[in-house]
């Protein structure tokens, strides 16, 4: 009954906006949560983390606390089964709100953020701006990484954080450039992990890399259910792509749908 009374108090006050009401709420049912209202954007914090949105629907991912929605994540993307050094260049695409970077606390990692949403590469800069311990150097791209070089319809879906290329009738849609990642880094440009959330369009991110993939040491990739209408999942035409290219499987998470993949050739 209690959790059925702070979820419907919880739904009609992101609904309503009303912030002073939301950490009330958060305050009595004990939810090591509060949230202050910056301009566009609203700041998520706790005792230890602080965390831009600008969506108040995307509260419901750390209602539980920022560590078990971090662990969850770094957990699902293999992150503690890589040993990671200074200097280390990560690639983060579909970078939602940049929270891999978060993982980086006590390491100087070089950050690249690819993600097609402009206003969640708003918030990453933001999130950027508050963990400087992280990182050596970051790069903010607002485009998809595709395997072609061209004008391309997205579909925005903040609200659900998964905006992609496959339409669903009833999502603004938008022209935007896309990219290919072997053409933004030249290919003696050594990369520890290459992170690949893609909506579906993993494959195509893959062959987008194809003259840079003998450089990355580590592979983490989504390949679940997120094709027609989430029915289809991305995993035999990844695999078979990966492996044919030299990446062995390492490991995987089968409720999450992620693999890791590592180079045989570094």
């Amino acid at each position: 009954m209690t959790n059925k009374v702070f979820g419907t108090l919880l739904f009609y006050l992101i609904k309503l906006k009303i912030v002073n009401f939301l950490n009330l709420l958060f305050f009595l049912f004990e939810k090591d949560i509060r949230i202050k209202k910056e301009g566009a954007f609203y700041l998520v914090y706790s005792e230890s983390y602080k965390l831009y949105l600008y969506l108040l629907e995307r509260l419901d991912l750390f209602l539980d606390g920022f560590e078990f929605r971090f662990e969850k994540l770094f957990h699902e993307y293999f992150l503690d089964l890589i040993e990671f050094e200074e200097g280390d260049n990560i690639i983060d695409c579909g970078a939602h709100l940049g929270e891999i970077l978060y993982y980086f606390k006590d390491r100087k990692i070089n950050y690249f953020a690819f993600e097609p949403s402009t206003k969640l590469c708003e918030c990453i800069e933001k999130n950027i701006s508050i963990n400087q311990n992280n990182y050596l150097s970051y790069k903010v791209i607002n485009k998809p990484l595709l395997d072609i070089e061209d004008k391309v319809t997205i579909y925005i879906r903040d609200e659900t954080g998964d905006t992609s290329l496959e339409a669903d009738g009833f999502s603004k849609s938008l022209l935007v450039d896309s990219i290919r990642l072997d053409q933004y880094f030249k290919g003696d440009t050594l990369i520890k992990l290459l992170k690949i959330d893609a909506e579906g369009f993993e494959y195509e991110v893959l062959k987008g890399a194809e003259n840079l993939l003998s450089s990355i040491k580590f592979i983490a990739v989504d390949a679940g259910f997120e094709k027609v209408s989430n029915t289809l999942d991305t995993f035999s035409e990844v695999n078979e792509y990966l492996l044919s290219n030299g990446f062995n499987l390492e490991n995987k998470n089968t409720e999450r749908h992620t693999y890791l993949y590592k180079n045989s050739r570094i």
